[in-house]
């Protein structure tokens, strides 16, 4: 019966690897691709409300690899600690299960948006020859890298304009362009959405673009790309991505995007000088050397990134002041009499002199804070007490506002179904100790096997792990202060587990 089975599943293997449609149908690389143009387009104001009909098909695609995977293709054989995923799939029906009272079809749909990412995003560079890793990756994060480029384009558009209006789109309205940190405070902080959503989530999305393109820049001088038209494409896609991306950055204004460049920064390029630079120095002279020189090279990329922002604001400062000679032969042109002219000098002149010492007072890029990291340790703090009353299992993810209220927990935050801002926290809350525990040890053992991958000098290229380990690393920091992880099939789950699978694709330790 064995044997009968594993040559049925040789021949279907065989059968759809030769059909380009059907190949392309249990791609992991194909639905990688397509999810992350929706995940990322789902980020976008008036979007987000319109799109959502079409993840109905994404998760159907989803549900019939994952059937394939493990029917026909045994993905687990190339998956590694796919045991541990194993244990927390089935905490997390247990949960869904025991929280039924909070709407079992409700969590059920939960479990699932939780799991896909894992079997759908985790695996997709496993299942390439070394070879083919870089371009799998590059394919799979194409499409969300268009988007977020597009939408980082658009936001500097309108700083450099000083845009800022309430837009009404199908039925939607949306302010758009830049806003304040104090929405009614005209001297607070300036922030520039866009059209973004959260510029939390957009300026981690930014550093981990701006990577990105570094990375196609690096496969272009490598080789990844063998046809010359598409090598010259990529780079100066990559080139001007790299741009954008970093100008919109800084505009951004998210304290902690800046939090997580620097630390993220530090630690990989401790690990770069420690493990490779300096590897046959002392180990007293190879730490000491390494912390200075990161804490060194990340001040000056900040620094550097700063003097950006300070550019990009004088010159939309002087875009929306123009010289007044400009306003005199733009209206001599328009046939004003000279005397006319006069009169309009002068008015233009005292306008442009008000817009000047408006836009001045617009210009503050620092936030005030009341020292609850805008409200985050008052969330926490009920978030704990939630915990408290279902320790063990959880409450299921999405139910939070229900058993709040169910336990008169004492904030109005919760209450109303406000986001828990911590992704681990999240985690803790939803399914317990239990679930909360499986999932950490596999993130554990996926970072001791990502060291133990660097340590070995056995990687074809290097510099693409170090890139993409400073991005995991960036990304895993702003789950500390974001709900991003774990509570959904989000933008930040897609590129998290997408880049670590590409990571843990080089270790080689034998799979379970």
């Amino acid at each position: 019966m064995s044997e009968l089975y594993s040559n049925y599943r040789r021949t279907a293997e065989e059968k759809i690897s030769n059909n380009f449609l059907i190949s392309i149908i249990v791609s992991h690389v194909a639905i990688a691709f397509f999810y992350g143009i929706f995940l990322f387009l789902y980020e976008i104001k008036f979007l987000r409300n319109i799109i959502p009909t079409l993840h109905l098909l994404l998760i159907g695609w989803a549900l019939v690899i994952i059937a394939y995977d493990l029917v026909i293709r045994r993905i687990w054989r190339v998956i590694p600690y796919w045991t541990i995923l194993l244990g927390f799939l089935v905490i997390t029906g247990i949960t869904s299960i025991v929280n039924y009272e909070a709407g079992i079809v409700s969590n059920l749909k939960s479990m699932i948006m939780i799991l896909i990412p894992l079997a759908i995003f985790y695996p997709v560079c496993m299942l390439e020859k070394p070879e083919e890793r870089k371009k799998a990756i590059a394919i799979s994060l194409g499409g969300a890298s268009v988007v977020t480029f597009f939408a980082s384009s658009i936001a500097l558009v309108m700083f450099m304009k000083r845009f800022s209006e309430r837009i009404t789109f199908m039925g939607q309205e949306e302010l758009v362009g830049i806003r304040h940190y104090i929405e009614s405070d005209p001297t607070s902080a300036i922030i520039l959405y866009g059209l973004y959503v959260d510029t939390n989530h957009a300026a981690i999305y930014s550093l981990v673009f701006a990577v990105f393109s570094i990375f196609l820049l690096w496969s272009c001088h490598t080789g990844v790309f063998q046809n010359k038209i598409i090598r010259t494409i990529v780079r100066i896609y990559a080139i001007v991505n790299l741009c954008v991306q970093m100008c919109y950055f800084p505009l951004a204004n998210s304290r902690g995007g800046w939090l997580c460049l620097f630390t993220a920064g530090i630690i990989v390029l401790f690990l770069f000088l420690s493990l490779d630079k300096l590897k046959n120095e002392k180990i007293s002279k190879r730490i000491i050397v390494s912390i200075v020189v990161s804490i060194g090279c990340l001040l000056v990329l900040c620094v550097g990134i700063l003097g950006i922002r300070t550019g990009l604001s004088k010159a939309s400062i002087w875009i929306n002041t123009r010289p007044l000679e400009q306003t005199v032969e733009e209206n001599t042109e328009a046939n004003v009499v000279e005397t006319e002219i006069a009169d309009v000098v002068e008015t233009t002149d005292a306008v442009k002199k008000e817009e000047r010492e408006e836009v001045v007072v617009q210009e503050s890029f620092e936030k005030t804070d009341d020292g609850s990291g805008a409200g985050r340790l008052v969330i926490w703090k009920d978030a704990l007490e939630l915990f408290k009353r279902k320790p063990i299992l959880g409450t299921g993810a999405g139910n939070n506002q229900y058993y709040a209220q169910k336990y008169e927990i004492d904030s109005y935050k919760l209450t109303t179904g406000a986001a828990l801002h911590n992704s681990y926290l999240d985690l803790l809350v939803d399914y317990g100790v239990v679930g909360a525990g499986i999932m950490i040890v596999f993130l554990i053992c996926n970072v001791i096997a990502i060291v133990k991958t660097i340590r070995k000098n056995e990687l074809p290229d290097k510099f693409t792990y170090y890139c993409f380990s400073f991005s995991v690393l960036l990304i895993s920091g702003a789950a500390l202060l974001l709900s991003c992880l774990f509570i959904s099939t989000t933008a930040m789950y897609y590129l998290m587990l997408l880049l670590m699978g590409y990571l843990i694709s080089y270790y080689e330790k034998k799979r379970n």
